[in-house]
């Protein structure tokens, strides 16, 4: 054998052990992608029970928020006639709260936004009065 082919055989011998290597080297590198892609799949399973339809849960709100409505729209009555100031509303608690704030949105803030910063000034600070302040201020108000 001539020092040609053995060293042909060395160059392929290399070649052969470099393409070995790599080859190892991408099935750890897949090996590690399985693990990590396992992880994800349990993830997305977990996501996707917890992300069922969520509409039975929304349903059963409403029906409560709905008894809510009616039981603050008995209370908003009772106290009505207690004042003899009005009879009991017959306008749903949106459209009565539409109605006191005189057909503005609600307010993000304190109650500065809502246009009463006067009223309270007259009256004392509602703040540190609390919920009687309040009632004075919806007495004086109503004209009782």
């Amino acid at each position: 054998m001539g020092a040609a082919t053995v060293a042909t055989l060395v160059v392929v011998g290399v070649i052969v052990a470099a393409l070995a290597l790599f080859v190892f080297a991408v099935a750890l590198g897949l090996q590690k992608l399985s693990g990590k892609l396992e992880n994800i799949t349990a993830g997305l399973r977990g996501v996707k029970d917890q992300t069922r339809p969520v509409t039975p849960v929304l349903t059963s709100i409403l029906g409560e928020v709905t008894a809510i409505e009616q039981a603050l729209t008995g209370v908003l009555g009772a106290v009505g006639e207690a004042l003899g100031a009005a009879p009991p509303p017959s306008a749903t608690m949106a459209e009565a709260v539409s109605k006191a704030r005189r057909g503005q949105p609600a307010a993000t803030g304190g109650h500065a936004e809502n246009g009463w910063d006067d009223e309270y000034e007259d009256e004392g600070d509602a703040e540190a009065g609390g919920m009687a302040a309040a009632v004075a201020a919806a007495r004086r108000r109503m004209g009782g």
